[in-house]
């Protein structure tokens, strides 16, 4: 009995080296499974998503220790990686004023009313807040491009609207119109998503007409509707008064042909005295004829 505590004991330190070594194994398959980083490349941020917790809001970094319990239970968790960098892009644009090629044939120097303009824009999603992108549904990792065309077309249509408030509000372009459309445009654009870094917007180049020439060539070309309504009136009233005249002179020819049907003996009678042919259209009117006996 004693013999057989003994080789008990002998053995208990070889059975804590192996117990060690079977919680260090299996320390270091969950360590393993639960680390992440080696999974993230340069540039590339993820989000973990399982189905146990859904989208967690800490950020997978690449370069930095990581390590998620969610990982550890087998297809429970997906990381959804996307790969970020700085974005530039031209926002280019052109066209015409409204009406601007009507207008300018009314100015003797027949004044170009298109407008063209060219912006650089550097931008950058900021990976804090791809969670929130994620769970509204903003952003799909498999689309990026789509989510930047999206924004640079937004972008856009920021820029052509601030472009014509400016010009509107100071008419023509100076020397420091460029500094002072990019900081307002700047401004603008930088309070449209909350989630994206604006680097750098600088002007390329600025072609944008003399709003003032403008306003005139479209003054001048409305009095000119003016006067042209004013003269159809007039030639429509002329029209109406000389259709009431030709009405009238058809009239007093129908009662000449009357009277003179019923008293033919006038025909000689105005034959001796011509200026008696003249007869007031008022007295034909009131005259009431009566047939020979």
């Amino acid at each position: 009995m004693a013999e057989t505590t003994g080789k008990r004991k002998k053995r208990s330190p070889l059975g804590a080296l192996i117990s060690l070594i079977l919680f260090l194994g299996a320390a270091g398959a969950l360590f393993w499974f639960g680390w992440v980083q080696f999974e993230l490349p340069q540039n590339t941020y993820g989000v973990l998503f399982s189905k146990t917790s859904g989208y967690d809001s800490e950020i997978l970094e690449p370069g930095r220790f990581i390590w998620k319990w969610e990982r550890i239970l087998p297809t429970n968790s997906n990381i959804i990686k996307f790969f970020i960098e700085t974005q530039d892009a031209n926002l280019d644009y052109e066209g015409i004023l409204p009406s601007g090629n009507i207008y300018n044939a009314f100015i003797p120097e027949n004044p170009d009313f298109s407008y063209h303009l060219t912006f650089f824009i550097s931008y950058r999603l900021l990976e804090e807040r791809l969670p929130g992108l994620l769970e509204s549904g903003e952003i799909d990792n498999e689309d990026l491009d789509g989510f930047y065309n999206n924004v640079e077309a937004e972008y856009l249509k920021i820029i052509k609207k601030g472009c014509n408030d400016y010009f509107t509000e100071n008419l023509s372009i100076n020397s420091s119109s460029y500094s002072e459309l990019e900081a307002v445009l700047l401004e603008k654009i930088k309070a449209r998503y909350s989630y994206i870094e604006i680097r750098n917007l600088v002007v390329q180049y600025l072609n944008f007409p003399d709003l003032q020439l403008y306003g005139k060539a479209k003054d001048l070309y409305n009095q000119i509707l003016e006067k042209r309504k004013e003269s159809e009136i007039a030639a429509e009233k002329w029209s109406l008064e000389t259709k009431v005249n030709l009405d009238t002179k058809i009239e007093i020819l129908t009662r000449y042909g009357e009277l003179l049907s019923k008293y033919p003996i006038l025909v000689d009678y105005f034959a001796l005295e011509p200026e008696s042919q003249v007869l007031d259209i008022s007295n034909l009117k009131d005259y009431n004829f009566v047939g020979g006996e």
